[in-house]
Formats: structure tokens, C-alpha cells, sequence
């Protein structure tokens, strides 16, 4: 449980061209569903730590780093947050008119690479001239737009990524017996419902927790290696190179801690 005030903080990183990109951190741990809310601005939300339950007018979908969500002018929406951690992630708003056509679905697959470049993204916007910004989050979020639509996942698989995705977690039967299903049973729902086995997610899960927290400034990779759940430095290596396609020392190479590391 998170301790200390609950609240919902935001920082502005981009205005312009009708474009507003910020960060958001969220410490609300609510487990029924929260208060209904209606989208003013059309919207897309990349989560970078956490997750949330998001349910409205396009279905309900957990939200976590390997989902983004959408919102048109006029949707209502409400969300709890099973997993009881803290949330992050970067939320990109477009004027009335900005958009040409209003977002087809309510959420998206997000590969571990495209939560990679929105991580970086964060990191590096402000540095960008304010053109090189508009352009760069255009291009990000137009390739979301390109990307398959999430089907509705059905509750079993839902309930496995939220614990999939907290920070203990360290394996599928472990996950399996949380919810009092047989580990067969979960991978076969976990696999219909996302297109991926339960094991590759928590893989990807892993190597999103340990890049962040390189991107971060975490030196220790024997240390990091074990709070993630692998079994160590050369597993934490290969799986990032695997995942992301770098090393540690090429990712802590793309980014310089900024406006993230202090939300």
C-alpha cells in the first residue's frame, strides 16, 4: 500500500500546435469503481508504472505499460486501481479540430519497443526545439493509431496481468493458485484474450520494470537483477537486449534524468 496523501499530480512538457503532452502520477488506491468522468479534450494515455481499471463507454480493459487508452470528446469513464500502486504515465491532449477523425477504439496493445520510445519521449521532449517536439509526438502517436485494437479480455486474463504486473510477482503458478485456477487453465485464457502467453508477459513486464529503472539511474545490475525476478546480471542483460534491442549501458546512453524523475 502506498503511503501518504492521495492525490493526482500533472506536469505540462509541451503546448503547442494544439498539442499538450505532461506527465501524470496518480497515489489513488480506490478498489470499487471511482467517481464517472467525461472527456472535455481528446485524449491518449501511455502508462509507464502501474496499472488502473478503466471502464467506460468502449468496454473495460486493465491499463498498464503494455496498453495505452484513448478518449473522444464526450466519453465517460471510471477507474479503480486493483494492483493498490502507484501510477504514472504520459498523457497527450489535442485541441477541437486537431484531430482529423475521433479515435476508432478505447485501447491498444503497447509493445515493450513503443513503451521504450514514449519513456524516452518523456525524458528527452523538453530538450527537443518546440517544432522537433510536435513532430516527434506526432509521429509516436500516430503509429498507436496504426496499431491493432485490443480485444476485450475477459476477466480471468484481466486479473492475472494486474498481479502480473506488481513488482512481487515472480511467477505464472504463483499467480495461477492467487486466483484459485490451475496454471493450465490461466495460460489457455491469458493466451486467448491477449494473443500472448501469461510467461511472456511477466517477461515483458520484467524488462520494462528494469529499464525504467536504469533510465532512472540505477547502477547496481546485480542488485536490479534480483528485484525485478531475474536470476541475475547476465539474465537481466540478455532479456533487455532481447526485449528492447539494448544494453544497459546503451539505454542509460539515450536519456539523462529529468522531468520524470520528479514526478
Amino acid at each position: 500500500m502506498c503511503p501518504g496523501v492521495r492525490t493526482k499530480r500533472f506536469r505540462d512538457l509541451l503546448d503547442a500546435d494544439g498539442i499538450l503532452v505532461g506527465l501524470w502520477a496518480c497515489d489513488l488506491e480506490n478498489l470499487a469503481d471511482g467517481p464517472e468522468h467525461v472527456t472535455t479534450v481528446a485524449t491518449l494515455n501511455i502508462p509507464l508504472h502501474g496499472a488502473f481499471l478503466r471502464r467506460g463507454s468502449g468496454g473495460q480493459e486493465l491499463v498498464d505499460p503494455l496498453t495505452c487508452s484513448f478518449s473522444n470528446v464526450g466519453d465517460t469513464w471510471r477507474s479503480r486501481h486493483p494492483a493498490r500502486c502507484r501510477d504514472t504515465g504520459i498523457y497527450v491532449t489535442f485541441a477541437p479540430g486537431r484531430l482529423t477523425e475521433p479515435f476508432e477504439n478505447s485501447f491498444r496493445r503497447l509493445s515493450p519497443a513503443r513503451w521504450l520510445d514514449w519513456r524516452v519521449h518523456a525524458e528527452t521532449l523538453r530538450a527537443l526545439p518546440q517544432a522537433a517536439a510536435v513532430d516527434a509526438t506526432l509521429l509516436l502517436v500516430e503509429r498507436e493509431l496504426a496499431t491493432e485494437a485490443t480485444p476485450p479480455c475477459i476477466e480471468l486474463a484481466r486479473d492475472a496481468r494486474a498481479r502480473l504486473g506488481r513488482r512481487d510477482a515472480r511467477d505464472v503458478t504463483t499467480v495461477a493458485a492467487e486466483l484459485g485456477v490451475s496454471p493450465f487453465v490461466l495460460c489457455r485464457s491469458f493466451r486467448r484474450a491477449t494473443g500472448t502467453t501469461a510467461h511472456a508477459w511477466l517477461d515483458r513486464m520484467r524488462a520494462i520494470r528494469a529499464a525504467d529503472a536504469i533510465l532512472a539511474g540505477a547502477t547496481d545490475l546485480a542488485l536490479l537483477a534480483v528485484e525485478v525476478g531475474f536470476a541475475h546480471h547476465s539474465h537481466l542483460t540478455a532479456r533487455l537486449r532481447r526485449v528492447f534491442g539494448y544494453t544497459p549501458t546503451q539505454l542509460r546512453a539515450r536519456v539523462a534524468r529529468t522531468d520524470l524523475a520528479r514526478m
